[in-house]
Formats: C-alpha cells, sequence, structure tokens
C-alpha cells in the first residue's frame, strides 16, 4: 500500500474509527460533518486522477475508474447527510431541551442520580 494511502486509513481508523463524543453537540457535530470528508475523498481522487493523466504515463482506463471512485464518493455526501437529519428527528426532544432548557434543568440531571 502507497505511504498516501496508509496514512490516509491511518488518519481515518485513529480519528473516525476511535471517535468518542463527548456530548449531544459533538455527536450531531460528528455525523453534520460526515458529508465533507466523502466531499474530500472526492475531490483527492479526481486531482490524483488528473494528475496521473498529466504527468505521469497511467493508462486513460485507470484514470477513468479513479474518476468514478471520485464520483461515486461525491454521491455518498447526500447519503452521509441523511444520517444527521435522521439523528436530529431522532432526538429532536433531547436537542430542543439542550438547546432550549428549562429554569433549573440541571436539578432534574437523572444521570447523578
Amino acid at each position: 500500500m502507497s505511504s498516501a494511502v496508509e496514512a490516509a486509513t491511518e488518519a481515518l481508523d485513529d480519528n473516525i474509527g476511535s471517535f468518542e463524543p463527548e456530548n449531544m453537540d459533538d455527536l450531531a457535530g460528528f455525523l453534520a460533518g460526515l458529508p465533507r470528508l466523502f466531499e474530500s475523498l472526492a475531490g483527492s481522487l479526481t486531482r490524483i486522477a488528473d494528475r496521473f493523466g498529466d504527468e505521469l504515463p497511467v493508462h486513460a482506463d485507470v484514470q477513468e475508474h479513479l474518476r468514478e471512485l471520485a464520483s461515486q464518493a461525491a454521491g455518498l455526501q447526500d447519503y452521509a447527510a441523511e444520517a444527521d437529519g435522521i439523528f436530529r428527528a431522532a432526538h429532536a426532544d433531547d436537542l430542543d431541551r439542550l438547546e432550549n432548557p428549562r429554569p433549573g434543568e440541571e436539578f432534574t440531571d437523572y444521570s447523578r442520580q
């Protein structure tokens, strides 16, 4: 495996695979950011496909395959964005309480009992 792919894989494993949210806001931010992951992957694959064709003697079929991978990664952006919507719908009451706490909300912190 190339060092670039290995480094990216390691970064994913270290940062995403072991992600431990500290609270609901942290979890919501993670889910909201997932589309950016696929956008970045798609852009990187497109750039490498272009460079391989412009700078290296790489067959056009290889370039085309990388562009197709980029297209599929870009398509996952919309699907990844749905995770945030599903989370917000499923936890609407919890998120509302966090965003609009009642006076003395900490009094009813059941996790402390």
